[in-house]
């Protein structure tokens, strides 16, 4: 098995760009490989932390392939498994729905700005290993917490 590295995302996508039509401003195979890649990347690197993320092959994005509501809610919910698990950087954007519209350029910028996000987090090397933390603690001390509450704290 080959080693996923990380590819710098691209954040800068403008309107100003798809009514130019620059290439980058609209979704490419290459886009969604460079995404599901850093999906892969962040899972890997987080599970050799001892957190338990559900890591999935990225799919293998052709020239020709058109991404579905499917692809695009399946790329979301592994981000959503990789923030769950760790933890949600102060600017995430919400991409839950994005599956449910038709997708803009600014959207890819969320994406990919939420993965470089996580990815800076784990640069500055910081750690959320909330078992350790709560190892003193008896449950019924912590039944009034959220799950991200206690990851928070």
């Amino acid at each position: 098995m080959s080693q996923i590295t990380w590819i710098t995302p691209i954040t800068d996508r403008t309107s100003a760009d798809v009514a130019a039509r620059v290439p980058k401003a609209f979704i490419h195979a290459e886009d969604l490989r460079r995404v599901e890649g850093n999906i892969e990347y962040l899972s890997n690197y987080l599970n050799s932390r001892r957190y338990n993320i559900s890591v999935f092959p990225a799919k293998l994005w052709l020239r020709e392939n058109i991404p579905t509501t499917t692809d695009i809610r399946r790329i979301c919910d592994r981000i959503e498994a990789i923030t769950e698990a760790y933890y949600r950087p102060e600017h995430y954007v919400d991409i839950s729905n994005l599956f449910s519209r038709r997708l803009a350029a600014s959207d890819m910028n969320d994406v990919e700005r939420n993965l470089l996000g996580i990815k800076a987090m784990l640069e500055m090397g910081i750690h959320f290993n909330t078992h350790f933390v709560l190892s003193n603690r008896t449950h019924g001390s912590m039944r009034s917490y959220t799950h991200n509450q206690l990851r928070k704290n």
